[in-house]
């Protein structure tokens, strides 16, 4: 990038090659400009490291939510279209289970719990953010 060109690594020293810094063959008053230079290198790399990993585990949550979706869509589409099945309390008690077992995270299985106890998708919703928020002090996430 245009940014690298302008740093001092880039720009070496009058009559020199940029091969100073490797041989450590300059002027005590140049280090400043040069360390300061790989510091922030470092810093920006860092960044975006931490930007990339963020990225990432928004995706997989993204994709883990999307699978439970589609799961019980499947799942419910089959009890639905299976005559034998679908008054039969058991199998709806079943498709719940199924449901509930696909879900890894504590605060999902205790919205879809409200859900099934009678509250409402934004109360569900609501104890959900505000259980993460909790969690998020406490917990390092590993998936």
């Amino acid at each position: 990038s245009d940014a690298y060109f302008a740093s001092p690594l880039a720009q070496g020293t009058p009559g020199k090659q940029c091969g100073l810094a490797a041989t450590g063959d300059y002027q005590p008053s140049l280090r400043s400009p040069w360390l300061a230079a790989i510091e922030q290198e470092g810093a920006d790399v860092s960044t975006k490291m931490q930007a990339s990993i963020m990225a990432f585990q928004f995706y997989d949550k993204l994709s883990q939510r999307l699978s439970h979706v589609n799961h019980a869509l499947e799942a419910l589409g089959e009890l639905v279209g299976d005559q034998g099945r679908l008054y039969n309390p058991s199998e709806w008690t079943g498709l719940q289970g199924k449901i509930r077992s696909r879900y890894s995270m504590r605060e999902e299985q205790e919205m879809f719990d409200a859900l099934l106890s009678g509250a409402t998708i934004e109360e569900a919703l609501q104890m959900g953010i505000a259980a993460m928020h909790e969690a998020e002090d406490d917990d390092i996430e590993l998936f």
